[in-house]
């Protein structure tokens, strides 16, 4: 029963989601790098386990941006942008 629960408040929060053209993990990466602002790509794919690269639907939306540290022209840090916190 618990799990039946579970599964129908997914399948609404990806129905609520479906006209913003979100999936529910994208959604759960934007609310990672919302609560850590600038980590850098490895640290979110560390955290995310997985590969440390920014998917396409990141820049296609204005959602996120990468910028370079100034400590390190290798790292690049994760940051929602004014669009995306909208």
């Amino acid at each position: 029963m618990l799990a039946q629960i579970g599964a129908h408040a997914a399948a609404k929060f990806a129905e609520r989601l479906a006209p913003l053209k979100f999936t529910p993990p994208q959604v759960g990466i934007l609310g990672v790098i919302s609560r850590q602002n600038g980590l850098s790509q490895q640290a979110l794919a560390d955290i995310l386990s997985m590969f440390p690269s920014i998917n396409s639907w990141t820049g296609s939306r204005c959602t996120v941006f990468s910028s370079r540290t100034t400590d390190c022209i290798w790292i690049f840090e994760v940051q929602i942008s004014r669009f995306g916190k909208s």
